[in-house]
């Protein structure tokens, strides 16, 4: 379901009735932009150091669609459970009386690849849903009570609502006059027995100033015991026309509580998304996403908060943000990649990877949520056996998907459903089954796997409960650095051979290489019988037996004799993290008084520098 600004009121309790019945929300985001061309990202970087360029680059950029897909899961053999993706399309939008005024920034790169995906920016930027944080949500509601209040105190028969400030005495003979002329208006309002009259034009100063007149009438004159200034403001708040009105107290009161119905309507249309957000947030369900370190820090910066400075922060906020556990599904994937033999663990290629298979169920759409929905492929004739359809279906061509569908990728609420079929799968066949209802999703997955989110081209990913993040694989990690910048990957496999030939008896070998810049490597060298992590790694599965210490040993010995150094993953770190900080500690020194060029234009010379070149001329 597309959801705009044109039909978001309705598509909320939709959105209700679905999360209620679901087991877990499944979420995708589109953004205005992902990169940064001064910040490049490597492999050589601990997860701070990415978190801390990912902070900079979702300041920068915006968020652009957000796919909610609802999902229950089925644990029945050929049922891909049941999802309803919703397509939010948000577009921030200014609120002047609480100083909100957000930027967007578009990178040109993103913009191209949207468009390419068909991606609608004219619906983006005349319906998209506005979003604000929780401190803007704060300060609507702070404004909201205010004004309030001063409509209870003007009904109980206090000064008008913007009668303060104080006895005005105004200097100006222009004022005076325009003030003697909303009095004579008003007055003559009175004499007709007419119930309003409008005022002339005049900014707020002004305005309080004939309140202040106005508040004398009512206490020396019996007639005008129920008149008031009503404002109505236009499009844009400054756009304000004043009415004086001589009415009855119900006609009064109903004149406040249609003003305040308004008032109401206004703010729920400036929260915008936030509704969705604080139902995602209080809903208690799991949350699944598929490499999603950043859909979750642009969620959390732009419908929460200010992205915090450090990663231990983040973490410890989104912790006490959400109740329930994370999933990640390119983490799932490359978990369970030995069974599917996933060539790449991007979502469109394990979704289709997993359509090939005979065992995969695409999942069904509820009325009103079919605009994803593909026709499945037709069954094998039915004289066949249960057994027998399941061996043939791998073999009957699937429906060809129409170009429209094969264009849907990368729209947020069709990944998301992606998603939902992806995790579906893996919870049926690659999970232990518990009969019970969503809450067991934690029980039913690893631990390993849980609240374990993917950092693309980084060696760790991001852990929610750890004080240490866990590596992307299992093995020997160690840091390859200061070789020659022109060593090709055949060359370095190449060093490595020997070390991988001379394993004893029953000890299988293998290498992986993964690229930081020129010159610097990180090499994971397997021992296909046994899964252990070097203790130098995250900390999570320290070696413990005799044979794995040695054979650690005996890789860093045989690393000692190659081009260039080689460091464990605890110097690597330590390292990255010491010239982050002498980074820091670079960029935060004061620059001295005297060596300000604050105020100095280019060509200009500082005294000092005036008196030494006389000297030198003398």
């Amino acid at each position: 379901m597309d959801v705009d600004s044109d039909n978001f009121r309705d598509a909320i309790p939709l959105f209700d009735e679905q999360v209620r019945s679901c087991d877990c929300l499944v979420i995708d985001l589109e953004m205005s932009g992902i990169s940064l061309a001064k910040m490049p990202v490597s492999n050589g970087e601990t997860l701070e150091q990415r978190y801390r360029k990912y902070r900079k680059m979702v300041d920068t950029y915006a968020v652009m669609q957000v796919g909610v897909a609802p999902t229950r899961l089925s644990t029945r053999e050929g049922d891909g459970g049941q999802v309803a993706p919703f397509t939010f399309h948000l577009f921030p939008r200014p609120i002047e009386d609480v100083a909100h005024n957000p930027q967007v920034l578009l990178c040109s790169s993103t913009v191209a690849f949207h468009r390419s995906n068909q991606y609608n920016f004219q619906r983006w930027l005349a319906k998209g849903i506005t979003f604000v944080s929780r401190d803007v949500d704060a300060l609507l509601a702070r404004r909201d009570a205010a004004e309030e209040d001063k409509v209870r105190k003007a009904l109980a028969g206090g000064a008008s609502p913007e009668s303060g400030w104080g006895s005005i005495v105004l200097s100006n003979d222009r004022d005076r006059a325009l003030v003697r002329q909303s009095v004579a208006l008003i007055e003559s309002m009175l004499a007709d027995g007419a119930s309003e009259v409008p005022l002339p034009s005049m900014n707020a100063f002004l305005a309080k100033a004939v309140h202040q007149q106005v508040d004398a009438m009512k206490l020396e004159r019996p007639d005008a015991r129920n008149l008031f200034i009503d404002s109505r403001h236009g499009e844009q708040r400054w756009m304000t026309t004043r009415v004086a009105m001589n009415v009855s107290w119900e006609e009064r009161l109903e004149i406040e509580e249609k003003k305040l119905a308004a008032r109401r309507q206004r703010t729920f249309d400036q929260l915008g998304f936030r509704h969705i957000w604080k139902r995602i947030c209080g809903s208690g369900k799991p949350f699944v996403l598929h490499n999603g370190t950043l859909d979750l820090m642009f969620m959390y910066h732009y419908f929460e908060a200010p992205l915090p400075a450090s990663l231990k922060e983040f973490k410890q906020c989104v912790s006490s943000l959400f109740s329930a556990p994370f999933f990640d599904t390119k983490v799932l994937a490359e978990a369970f990649a030995p069974r599917y033999n996933f060539k790449l663990t991007a979502l469109r290629e394990i979704h289709e990877t997993l359509a090939r298979r005979g065992d995969f169920a695409a999942p069904r759409t509820p009325e009103g949520f079919r605009k994803y929905t593909q026709p499945p492929p037709p069954p094998p004739p039915s004289f066949f056996s249960a057994a027998w359809r399941r061996l043939l279906r791998p073999l009957v061509p699937p429906a060809k998907p129409t170009k429209r569908a094969t264009e849907l990728y990368h729209e947020a609420g069709y990944d998301a459903m992606q998603t939902a079929a992806i995790f579906n799968h893996f919870m049926r066949h690659d999970v232990e089954h518990d009969d019970a209802a969503a809450g067991t999703l934690r029980r039913k997955v690893p631990p390993s796997l849980t609240n374990v989110i993917n950092v693309n081209r980084c060696l760790f990913r991001l852990a929610l409960g750890l004080d240490r993040d866990p590596t992307v694989a299992t093995g020997y990690f160690r840091v390859l650095c200061d070789f020659p910048s022109a060593a090709s990957e055949g060359q370095i496999r190449g060093w490595l051979a020997p070390f991988l030939a001379e394993g004893a008896a029953g000890e299988a070998r293998s290498v992986e290489l993964k690229w930081c810049h020129a010159g610097c490597a990180v090499v994971v060298v397997h021992r296909l019988q046994d899964r252990a992590q070097d203790p130098a790694d995250s900390g999570d599965a320290p070696l413990q037996r005799a044979d794995e210490r040695d054979f650690s040993a005996r890789l860093s010995q045989f690393l000692a004799g190659l081009p260039g150094k080689h460091l464990t993953l605890a110097e690597f770190r330590e390292k990255q993290e010491q010239e982050q900080q002498e980074l820091e500690n670079a960029v935060s020194v004061p620059v001295p008084d005297r060596l300000s060029t604050q105020g100095v234009r280019k060509h200009d010379t500082t005294p000092d520098d005036r008196d030494a070149k006389k000297r030198k001329v003398g």
